[in-house]
């Protein structure tokens, strides 16, 4: 339970270190779409 609450809250960090190509993919989209 304790682990869940703490992977809930670092979900974006974890996901940023292990897939950063989907990081940057979703940054690009949204810069380019507030242009």
């Amino acid at each position: 339970k304790r682990y869940k609450k703490i992977n809930e809250n670092t979900r974006p960090v974890w996901l940023i270190a292990t897939q950063p190509r989907i990081f940057v993919n979703f940054f690009i989209s949204f810069y380019i779409f507030r242009k």
